[in-house]
């Protein structure tokens, strides 16, 4: 913005004004401390339009007073306190935390000079209605005049509320899951539900647990009812208080009683229950009762206006009722919360983890108490005749839970069929004891095996628990048809038997299969585990996405700023109207406006990408064949490279195989805008990997065949797998009639090549073949390859790859075609080998290698040289030269160097290495890029500093970073790596150029 500081007093056209600077225009400012805009210094009115500029929410704090002045985004994080925080100071604004949060900030900075920087600060602030909770990173960085007093604060308040509340929500709801797990009863359940609660009172500041089951706490069953299924279980009608969590008080309810048909709330819990959702209640409902509403109230200021009613709902599909409900959770809302789709979607998982959870539990419960009636009938039956212990016997040998009966020393004295099935052992097998019962174990249970079964021989206590066999189980989903399989669990119950004189004679027990039950435990945590590493690859994505629609973006702005600047000139020096352009600025307005097209085009192939992406994940892409020439297809994909080409100094090549020939194909049946996606994909990383390598060379093949090329043995190991090997596409009527053709396609190159490791990352969804892949070459969303997959086996073909470590690869796939007009009606003849070539003989390496001393003083501040003197750090090319050009317009010498360890053999060439003599290369400054081969800038600054540490060089060299990656995390690792500032792509030079000015007189001070 050029309309405010310096320019106030001009005549502006309000509609070339925002919204927002208008309303700073507005303001009475001659009212204020800081009186009218006439009166400012020149230090107010630049800060102003620094601040403008700026895209994080940002104020401006001037004078004594600290008079606020801020622009849009904090606008936004203002709230309600806009529009009166403009032009007023904020300790009267901000009242509620000034005192104890920022006053001390305040002072310590017009102290020290020092910027202060505070992340994730928790603030309390009255800006929607209420007071509210929020998180916020801020800075306050002194502004001085230039006697170096503060006159000012530049202050930025980032928020960061809904990160931190989703950590803490997160971790709430682990909590919850690791306390429940250890639960084997209802009444252990809601004990440690309640006691996991109590971790987070903030957004749960109190809860109400409401029981369902019956008086021994355990789910109400009728009598005609005797599966395991948690399906079964009925609650009883009677809503009895289990406990609270929080600070809950007032007029609680202990029980209701859901036959009570006059009371509101009642049939509101009749309803959450049926539904199984979440209800909301909010004290607006004047049929809602008053306590829900008070409890808590008196331990805190403000009473929280929003409940929760969250029903614990089995898992049933024939559920319409509700019956298989165990309890609900009257829940407060936090006041100092707006209930939010964040909080909605907490709520949610919160409910679905108590249910899945419940459900275990009772299956757990149903299963020890079958196990104790099951032995409590064993030592009846054992006092019995011999007639009862026949049939009991019959009992244990068609029963599905393995009965065991051991002597004192560990000896199997019985053991029915269902016992020997679970431990895959022959039934009857002689001479089995203790000792040889263990090797049956799995080593990560023997300890657990070991410590009860001292506890039960040596301590003659009952004891349950869970171990895991070798043996397998395979079981069969009904809904997917899916093979689940896995080693056995079992849940051990066993019990000692004492003789007449007290001592120990025998232990009776048996075994109960949970193994499907484990699986379903054990699948639970695999998927947490999976949604954590979707979103570190999302945010990978991101990360990767950014800084590569930034690069291009950072050259078209300085190319436009190149363009612009060159008719500005012609029009100042134009006498007559016609505009008189030299040959040297035509060129370089050519060459710019080359370089926006690489940089669109660059930009257009990630977002195709990403949107080839959607509609693959959406199921809604699709094949439309037509009629085409595969030779004109494959010449237009080469065509379409020529710029990348040219700039890489690459040669192309296109090269037909006689099996094309020899089979006499013209035109076929095929789609050729897939079949373009996958060249443009192949061509582009081709020649991304191969632009440094000593030779550059990359061929397109096109052959031919009638057979598959994927059925043969040697083919089926170098192609890929296929993602789905159960569908494979057909050809409909669009794809005519005439014979089936493969038609092959390769792209050749003679890159860097691929390591057996990086070949095995191929072809997945946001992969790479190396982790470094994004800093060694510009690489694009990381989707590519895997689009190719996907598109190729769309077409009824396959893809794969072979490649040698710095000798180059080779990506081969094969679609599945027909021809367009029959064999007989060709007409043509098997013809020669054709070879197209695409080559730039004018190529040379932009790297500048060599300098000659300047005549100008050795550069040791910027007060003893007439001009900056510059080392552009940079991998890309295109912004190198980009940058260099704009630079050497604003009167820099530039010098430029293509990664960190190039950068490190030119600094001991400058005025900066020791015993640097009249003929060392003057140096001011250097601008390096973070993500290089062969060194990076991160790397490459560390070495720097610690050459300057040895005396390798005798003072502090001046380095700015330059770099896409603009999350504040990554600009505060390169600042603490050691570099003095750091720059965000797109830039402008003439921003970059007081940056730079202003650095170098810190570092001359």
């Amino acid at each position: 913005m050029g309309h405010l500081g310096l320019n106030w007093d001009e005549d502006v056209d309000p509609s070339s004004l925002s919204e927002h600077e208008r309303f700073i225009r507005s303001v009475d400012w001659a009212s204020s401390s800081i009186g009218p805009p006439s009166t400012w210094p020149a230090q107010l009115h630049q800060s102003i339009d620094f601040m403008l500029a700026d895209p994080t929410p940002a104020a401006l704090m001037w004078g004594e007073d600290l008079t606020m002045i801020y622009n849009k985004g904090f606008e936004i994080f203002a709230g309600t306190k806009h529009p009166k925080l403009m032009g007023t100071s904020p300790a009267i604004s901000y009242e509620e935390v000034w005192d104890p949060l920022f006053i001390d900030i305040i002072e310590r900075g017009r102290t020290t000079g020092k910027a202060t920087r505070h992340e994730d600060q928790q603030l309390f602030l009255h800006r929607h209605g209420y007071l509210e909770e929020c998180y916020v990173t801020y800075t306050f960085v002194p502004l001085l005049d230039e006697s170096k007093h503060v006159v000012g604060f530049y202050h930025t308040a980032l928020e960061t509320t809904n990160h931190v509340l989703a950590a803490r929500r997160t971790q709430t709801l682990l909590a919850i899951g690791d306390a429940i797990t250890a639960s084997r009863s209802l009444s252990e359940y809601w004990i440690s539900l309640l006691g996991a609660l109590e971790v987070n009172n903030q957004d749960l500041p109190w809860v109400l647990a409401y029981s369902l089951s019956d008086p021994d706490g355990h789910g109400s069953m009728s009598d005609s009812e005797s599966g395991t299924s948690p399906s079964n279980i009925r609650a009883s009608s009677s809503c009895t208080l289990a406990g609270v969590a929080g600070k809950a008080s007032g007029q609680i309810p202990l029980k209701f009683d859901r036959k009570d048909d006059q009371d509101p709330f009642v049939q509101l819990i009749k309803r959450s229950i049926r539904s199984g959702e979440t209800s909301v209640l909010r004290d607006t409902d004047v049929n809602l009762p008053a306590w829900v509403f008070d409890v808590g109230f008196e331990f805190v200021l403000d009473r929280s206006h929003t409940a929760l009613l969250i029903p614990i709902r089995l898992t049933s599909r024939n559920d319409a009722e509700g019956q298989n409900v165990i309890g609900f959770l009257v829940a407060g809302i936090s006041p100092r919360c707006d209930y939010n789709i964040e909080y909605e979607r907490f709520a949610q998982l919160l409910g679905r983890q108590l249910a899945t959870s419940a459900a275990s539990i009772l299956l757990l419960e149903q299963e020890v108490r079958r196990q104790e009636q099951l032995a409590e009938q064993l030592a009846v039956n054992a006092r019995h005749t011999s007639i009862l212990e026949q049939k009991l016997n019959k009992f244990s040998e068609i029963s599905n839970i393995g009965m065991w009966v051991s002597s004192a020393k560990g000896e199997l004295l019985y053991a029915n069929k269902a016992w020997f099935d679970q431990a895959d052992l022959e039934s009857n097998t002689p001479n089995l004891s203790v000792t040889k019962w263990m090797p049956l174990i799995t080593e990560s249970s023997l300890d657990t095996f070991q410590r009860h079964w001292a506890q039960l021989m040596n301590g003659k206590q009952p004891v349950t628990f869970e171990i895991q066999f070798k043996s397998r189980w395979k079981h069969r989903d009904a809904d997917t048809g899916e093979v689940l399989e896995g080693h056995r669990w079992f849940l051990i119950s066993a019990f000692p038997e004492f003789g007449e004189d007290g001592n120990l004679t025998k232990a009776w027990g048996c075994n109960v299969d949970v193994s499907y039950q484990k699986w379903a435990e054990n699948l639970k945590a695999e998927r947490l585990v999976e949604t954590i590493e979707s979103k570190r690859q999302s945010e990978n994505f991101i990360d990767m996405t950014s800084h590569e629609m930034r690069n291009p973006l950072s050259a078209i702005l300085q190319c436009s700023d190149n363009i612009a600047t060159i008719v500005e000139e012609a029009k100042s020096n134009t006498q007559g109207s016609t505009l008189e352009l030299d040959l040297a600025s035509v060129d370089a307005i050519a060459d710019s406006a080359a370089t926006v097209l690489i940089c669109a085009n660059h930009q257009k192939r990630i977002l195709d990408d990403i949107l080839t992406m959607s509609k693959l994940d959406a199921s809604l892409l699709v094949v439309a064949p037509c009629e085409v020439d595969p030779i004109a297809t494959v010449q237009h994909a080469l065509a379409l490279h020529q710029q990348e080409f040219k700039g890489a100094g690459v040669e192309g090549f296109v090269q037909i195989h006689s099996s094309y020939y020899d089979l006499n194909v013209a035109r076929v049946f095929l789609d050729p805008s897939r079949l373009l996606q996958i060249l443009i994909n192949l061509l582009t990383n081709a020649i991304k990997f191969t632009q440094y390598q000593e030779q550059r060379r990359v061929t397109l093949h096109l052959a031919a065949s009638t057979n598959s090329p994927g059925e043969s043995d040697e083919c089926g190991e170098y192609f890929a797998p296929r993602a789905n090997p159960q569908k494979p596409p057909t050809h409909d009527a669009d794809w005519g009639s005439e014979q089936v053709l493969y038609l092959q396609f390769a792209v050749e190159d003679s890159g860097c090549g691929l390591s057996e490791l990086e070949l095995q990352r191929l072809f997945r969804r946001f992969a790479q073949a190396n982790i470094k892949t994004h800093v060694k070459v510009s690489s694009g969303s990381g989707l590519g390859l895997f689009i190719c997959k996907e598109l190729t086996e769309l077409q009824g073909g396959r893809i794969g790859v072979s490649s040698k470590p710095g000798v180059g690869s080779t990506f081969r796939f094969y679609l599945k075609a027909r021809r367009a007009v029959p064999l007989s009606q060709n007409g043509g003849s098997q013809a020669m080998l054709a070879v197209q070539t695409l080559k730039d003989p004018t190529y040379t390496n932009s790297l500048n290698r060599t300098h000659s001393a300047r005549s100008n003083p050795i550069i040791g501040s910027p007060t003893d040289a007439n001009a900056l003197h510059i080392l552009i750090v940079e991998d890309n090319l295109i912004n190198q030269k980009v940058m260099a050009t704009q630079l050497k317009k604003a009167g820099c010498i530039v010098h430029v160097a293509n990664h960190g360890a190039d950068a490190l053999v030119f600094l001991m060439k400058t005025t900066f290495a020791k015993d640097s003599g009249p003929s060392a290369t003057p140096l001011s400054i250097v601008l390096m890029d973070l993500e290089m081969p062969v060194m990076d800038g991160l790397t490459c600054v560390t070495k720097i500093r610690e050459m300057q540490e040895s005396g390798e060089l005798t003072r502090p060299v001046p380095v700015i970073a330059v770099t896409a990656n603009a999350r504040i995390d990554q600009v505060k690792q390169a600042k603490d790596q050691g570099m003095d500032d750091v720059v965000t792509k797109p830039f402008r030079i003439k921003d970059l150029m007081p940056q730079m000015w202003n650095l170098l007189e810190k570092v001359s001070v």
